[in-house]
């Protein structure tokens, strides 16, 4: 299945990009959003949502620089194949900025992460999360049906340093299918490969960093044990801010 644009606003949605940006900033004072400081890293998600298919105009993608460049780091999701938005956000946010970014998966989706690179230096590790096969029979759930075929866009890992702090930062987008139950047993199992790999590479002695940071894009209906997804995530005990 490939990425599918979402209909245009009929009519067509305008608005003044001063008064929304400011708008944007009362929200941050709002949210209690902290300001950006030397003793403080500063973690967000985004799902950009057909990001480089959808069209949007130079106004729309300012504003989302604008909201991007609070943090120093951003897991993002929903990138297409084409990165001419991602190239014009980025001409939008300050010089600092970088961008890493996974092949397509799933959907024809990228996953990956703008980071302020005065804040932050990749290290070494970039990689795609997966399963091997062998372990595929351990990914099982009470009450959830189906087998673990691995993951339909496999979580993108890359290891980051700030200041005194080594970390690996993932980057997720667990499958959706629909709200059929089947669809949302599958994304279950791929909560619970998550929650494994992470709980395996915190324990483990010879892990590139046992400070394993999982940002993204759960599609996690609701947040409490009536949930597969919530439970599948709470298993191997990542914790849910």
């Amino acid at each position: 299945m490939a990425m599918v644009p979402h209909e245009q606003e009929q009519p067509r949605f305008a608005y003044a990009a001063a008064t929304e940006r400011q708008a944007l900033l009362a929200t941050k004072m709002l949210r209690g959003i902290p300001q950006k400081a030397d003793d403080r890293l500063l973690a967000a998600t985004w799902n950009l949502t057909n990001f480089g298919l959808q069209e949007r105009t130079d106004d729309d993608i300012a504003l989302m620089a604008e909201i991007i460049g609070w943090f120093d780091l951003v897991a993002i999701q929903e990138i297409a194949d084409s990165l001419a938005h991602l190239h014009l956000l980025l001409s939008h946010l300050p010089a600092s900025y970088r961008v890493i970014l996974s092949d397509i998966g799933g959907n024809d989706e990228r996953a990956g992460f703008l980071y302020d690179s005065d804040k932050l230096t990749r290290l070494e590790l970039a990689t795609e999360v997966a399963v091997p096969p062998s372990d595929r029979h351990y990914i099982r759930l009470k009450g959830v049906s189906g087998a673990f075929e691995g993951f339909d866009r496999n979580p993108y890992a890359v290891a980051f340093r700030a200041g005194a702090l080594e970390f690996t930062a993932v980057c997720v987008h667990l499958f959706f299918g629909s709200h059929a139950y089947y669809d949302e047993d599958r994304r279950a199992l791929e909560a619970y490969a998550l929650a494994r790999w992470a709980d395996q590479r915190h324990k483990a002695a010879g892990a590139y960093s046992q400070n394993i940071l999982v940002l993204g894009d759960m599609n996690l209906p609701i947040r409490d044990n009536s949930s597969n997804v919530y439970t599948a995530l709470k298993a191997k005990r990542l914790i849910l801010p």
